[in-house]
């Protein structure tokens, strides 16, 4: 039987002032060999040892950092956005394996990183928070958030420094309508806590321009351009 394999796709990401898409979120696939495809909360997802977790999420990221630094190696000075799962920092060995494949990449390609952290608690602490961001501090200082749905309040990511917090509209539920009254209220507060606001997997006219009126520092999805498969690769 043959095996499935692990790939990563690159969503390009509109940001404001600019119409070049050189900005991708990365978006790891397992795809079996009958086609069937799991995306990033399958490939990086918690399955009950953080040191697997923590490995999961390491491999993948060497796969990014490959594909990055090809295309910087060609000229092509692109930036990424890489996922890394929380928990695959909550104790000491977890962290020390997402801190060393870090060091791995080439030192002129960390100005190019984002880093997107997911799979949050609902609580957060700055103490708890601390502890994820610190072992890949090094290498970058831009980070955003993705908060788990029940979080109201994002002080916590604005005393951190995060750059933003992330809206996935692909998991909001709902016509249109809910969907833009659900991304008013998580712009609402991501404003409140002067956080940029990511809007992922925008799929209506409304949604868009309702972003980029909100000047959302970045917007991806099929209407902004498809995913493709390196990143500088013309969708």
């Amino acid at each position: 039987m043959s095996q499935g394999e692990t790939l990563i796709h690159y969503a390009p990401v509109a940001q404001p002032n600019t119409e070049a898409l050189d900005l991708f979120r990365c978006l790891p696939i397992y795809r079996t060999a009958e086609g069937q495809e799991f995306g990033t909360d399958v490939v990086l997802g918690h399955k009950g040892d953080i040191e697997n977790t923590a490995g999961r999420n390491a491999a993948i990221l060497r796969l990014i950092f490959k594909a990055l630094f090809r295309a910087h190696a060609q000229g092509q000075y692109v930036q990424v956005i890489v996922p890394v799962n929380s928990i695959a920092l909550a104790n000491r060995k977890g962290a020390t394996i997402i801190h060393d494949v870090f060091a791995e990449l080439e030192q002129e390609s960390r100005a190019a990183l984002t880093i997107e952290i997911f799979n949050l608690p609902e609580k957060v602490s700055i103490d708890s928070l601390s502890d994820i961001t610190i072992p890949m501090l090094p290498y970058t200082d831009r980070f955003i958030a993705h908060p788990h749905p029940a979080m109201e309040d994002y002080t916590v990511f604005a005393n951190c420094n995060y750059r933003g917090v992330a809206c996935d509209m692909a998991t909001t539920e709902g016509d249109d309508a809910k969907q833009l009254d659900d991304l008013t209220d998580f712009w609402g507060e991501a404003t409140k806590r002067r956080l940029g606001l990511c809007v992922q997997n925008a799929a209506t006219d409304k949604i868009v321009a309702t972003a980029r009126r909100w000047e959302a520092i970045h917007i991806d999805g099929p209407l902004i351009a498809p995913p493709v498969e390196r990143p500088g690769a013309e969708a």
